[in-house]
């Protein structure tokens, strides 16, 4: 059997009530961090997609056929990503 005065066993409650504490605050402060910012989802329609590339609607389906440029469809409705646009248009990180 351990014997634990009650002055230790008070010093050892003590410690644990500090340490809750401090995780307690801990997690508050990663509870009021403020998330990340997006990358830009907005979705473009194909004829905006078409000025922007400065080609015909006819190659842009083509791209698509061939994935190329990936698009997010919307019941029958065509959209591509922003983003992705953005990363071919002015990085280079897509190829066509």
């Amino acid at each position: 059997m351990i014997n634990i005065s009650t002055i230790e066993l008070e010093n050892k409650l003590q410690q644990i009530s500090e340490k809750q504490d401090n995780i307690l605050q801990l997690l508050n402060g990663l509870q009021q961090e403020k998330p990340k910012p997006k990358i830009d989802e907005t979705l473009l329609t194909v004829a905006e997609v078409c000025d922007l590339f400065k080609v015909s609607r006819q190659s842009i389906s083509s791209w698509r056929r061939n994935n190329k440029l990936q698009a997010q469809k919307i019941g029958y409705l065509v959209r591509f990503k922003k983003s992705d646009i953005d990363a071919i248009l002015n990085n280079g990180k897509g190829t066509l």
